[in-house]
């Protein structure tokens, strides 16, 4: 697995105090504690398989805008459209297809959008009041623990941090679903960056995801024209040594210059 550092943000933290670039009032890590404490007494009383505490300060510093529902403008998304050496495959989580997830290899928490959660859970997720301001709504919704997550045949437990708003992570274009190191962790994948692949292994059976301007066949297509978003990955299963198939999810729609299927 190619190894990469995580680059610590530019930023300084105070230890008290966390640096948000816009007017609206700041939160301490005194102010994290306190709301913390208030939402765990009512999460005790209800369903506290699910909701654990506020995002960590580590957490914070890479995701520097977590907080705000409505960023500023000059907020970028760490994950942003037309960039084509974004990290993405296909999967399902709950019983619900993600043809195309994203991976952010420095982050330090899976993300989950509350409108994504809601589509593929039926106990529903409500805002969260900010209960230091109770007409506005938090950003932070709660940690969900434990949701599947299928890589073909392969079968995962997830956890995730839901978000009232996710754009401050991942352009909207792109989705509101982005895992992170937990879920290289758990899944024990193996990324390539000079190849372009996601490899997934259990036993002799093996997953891989082909990011598409990786591909040889494909050389010919200037992407940096088209760009990739809108194109799956390509996608080999094999058993040990025999490979059972290579192909694009849903192939069928992207037209006959990119159908390939052995």
């Amino acid at each position: 697995m190619e190894e990469r550092s995580v680059k610590p943000s530019a930023t300084k933290y105070r230890d008290h105090e966390m640096t948000v670039k816009d007017e609206e009032k700041v939160k301490s890590k005194e102010d994290v504690e306190e709301e913390t404490e208030e939402e765990t007494e009512k999460e005790e009383e209800g369903n506290q398989e699910h909701f654990d505490t506020f995002p960590t300060m580590n957490e914070l510093r890479y995701h520097e805008w977590l907080f705000k529902n409505h960023q500023p403008p000059w907020v970028k998304a760490k994950l942003r459209t037309g960039v084509i050496n974004n990290v993405k495959l296909s999967c399902m989580i709950g019983q619900f297809n993600k043809e195309q997830a994203y991976l952010d290899l420095e982050s330090p928490i899976n993300i989950m959008s509350r409108l994504h959660y809601n589509r593929i859970m039926s106990n529903r997720l409500e805002p969260r009041k900010k209960p230091s301001n109770p007409k506005n709504n938090d950003n932070f919704v709660g940690r969900v623990k434990g949701l599947k997550v299928f890589i073909g045949n392969f079968t995962y437990e997830c956890d995730f941090l839901v978000l009232e708003d996710t754009t401050s992570v991942i352009d909207h274009y792109l989705g509101s679903v982005v895992f992170g190191k937990p879920f290289v962790e758990v899944t024990g994948l193996v990324y390539n960056r000079d190849e372009g692949t996601i490899m997934f292994e259990k036993d002799k059976e093996k997953i891989v995801f082909k990011m598409p301007h990786k591909i040889d066949m494909f050389k010919h297509i200037d992407f940096t024209k088209i760009g990739t978003d809108l194109i799956p990955t390509f996608i080999i299963e094999s058993d040990g040594d025999n490979y059972k198939k290579t192909h694009y999810s849903d192939s069928l729609d992207l037209g006959p210059e990119y159908k390939y299927d052995e």
